[in-house]
């Protein structure tokens, strides 16, 4: 069983001995190195040039004796941390995106959210992945506009049907002429549609809606994870891979600042 190093800060020292507590009966292969309660004690032990610690996981409280645990971000090195906000805040979620962060835990923490994080940051150092954007870990912190209620109307043969947008996670084209699309639900169903990819993209919501490429319209919303690597790949939340083209990388990360507040 491989052992995972983490650090615990916290501006309430009984805040400090729930986590600890937690840790310690429930996560067997997690030692907690230091814990503090102090912001300037935490920046000297991560800035100590001979403390030979690596640390993987740091706990970090938002609001702290002095200071915030952003403040504390931008004076330390955590590159080769996974970071796991505690906090009972949670209009900074938004921000805690820009420091990568694995996830957002609101307090008071639950026993299951702290292991599902745990099981994540296992996989992510087993794969050795970094992630550019995991909207997962803010995702039910954001307030989704209205507008993704709104339902999409598809025509075929047989019917015109109402589709909520919310459902819809991407539309591809069915057809090698592009004259027929097929759209990819939630609920792992395929509506199939007689319209073209061209006239779908001109009747849904592009705030929601992106042109990934000639073959492919993704709902922003079901984004899970932007992939680097050789190439971009945008994962979707049912697993679905999708090729990003490096002349629309930019313009999709825009669009996802615009959409969800938040600067990558």
């Amino acid at each position: 069983m491989n052992i995972i190093k983490c650090v615990l800060i916290d501006d309430e020292p009984r805040n400090l001995e729930l986590l600890s507590y937690y840790i310690n009966k429930y996560c067997p292969n997690l030692s907690i190195v230091d814990q503090f309660s102090e912001r300037h004690k935490a920046e000297a032990f991560f800035n100590d040039d001979g403390n030979d610690q690596q640390i993987d996981i740091l706990f970090l409280d938002l609001i702290l004796d002095n200071g915030t645990g952003f403040d504390l971000l931008d004076n330390i090195d955590y590159s080769d941390m996974h970071i796991v906000i505690c906090t009972a805040h949670d209009e900074f979620a938004m921000k805690a995106i820009q420091y990568e962060v694995v996830d957002y835990m609101l307090k008071p923490i639950e026993i299951q959210d702290l292991k599902q994080t745990l099981e994540k940051i296992n996989e992510r150092i087993q794969k050795k992945e970094k992630f550019l954007f995991d909207a997962n870990s803010v995702s039910k912190f954001s307030n989704t506009p209205l507008r993704i209620n709104r339902p999409v109307v598809i025509k075929n043969k047989k019917m015109i049907e109402l589709v909520p947008a919310k459902e819809i996670i991407f539309i591809e084209s069915s057809t090698v002429d592009g004259k027929k699309s097929a759209l990819v639900m939630r609920d792992e169903s395929v509506k199939h549609c007689s319209m073209m990819l061209n006239k779908m993209e001109s009747i849904l919501d592009s705030t929601i809606f992106f042109r990934l490429n000639r073959s492919y319209i993704v709902n922003l919303h079901e984004i899970s994870k932007i992939e680097r690597g050789v190439n971009y790949v945008c994962v979707m939340s049912n697993g679905f891979k999708l090729p990003v083209p490096r002349a629309r990388y930019k313009t999709l990360l825009n669009e996802i600042e615009g959409l969800f507040g938040l600067s990558i």
